[in-house]
């Protein structure tokens, strides 16, 4: 999926505050509700630019609200983003995600063949922070007026962010929730 430029500028923002990675400070249920954005890779100074945000690597911007969690899971810079829900558990997010691909841009054909393929988990990116399962495909959907050509639905998704560093919330909110994408 083509990033918007709202998606966009969750991703990436002027400044950039960042802690240790998640391990050392746990995204738990203990942690106030809010929006926030952890990344794979830290920037190389404590304040981070623009520049420093394009080799953040993997980032989840999301929203807290008690132990449940919604955001856009994707790497940055890139064009593919996944929609992740569910509950925390220690550094780890339990539950479901929604791809949505646009008019022109349908996911590629191996990716739809691992959906069908059956539940075993498959890592849905490189590193394998994000595992999903028991995928299904359709063919059309339609979300906050925008119509999505192609969407996977994962009933089943775990994100483990515990080597991830937080980074500020930028400057664009997450989604409420992955139907309103």
């Amino acid at each position: 999926m083509k990033a918007t430029p709202i998606i966009a500028a969750s991703l990436i923002s002027l400044v950039v505050l960042i802690n240790p990675p998640a391990g050392a400070e746990s995204i738990s249920q203990s942690r106030r509700d809010g929006n926030y954005r952890f990344c794979s890779r830290p920037p190389q100074s404590k304040i981070a630019s623009d520049q420093d945000m394009l080799h953040a690597g993997y980032c989840f911007v999301f929203r807290k609200s008690g132990p449940q969690v919604v955001g856009f899971f994707g790497i940055v810079p890139g064009d593919t983003l996944i929609c992740v829900s569910g509950s925390i558990d220690k550094n780890t997010v339990k539950g479901k995600a929604l791809q949505p691909f646009l008019p022109g841009n349908p996911p590629p054909q191996e990716m739809i063949d691992a959906v069908n393929r059956g539940s075993s988990w498959k890592n849905w990116d490189g590193s394998g922070f994000l595992k999903v399962a028991r995928g299904s495909v359709t063919n059309s959907y339609t979300s906050n007026q925008k119509y999505h050509e192609t969407v996977i639905q994962y009933n089943q998704a775990q994100l483990n962010l515990e080597s991830f560093y937080r980074y500020n919330a930028g400057v664009s909110p997450p989604p409420k929730s992955c139907n309103e994408i």
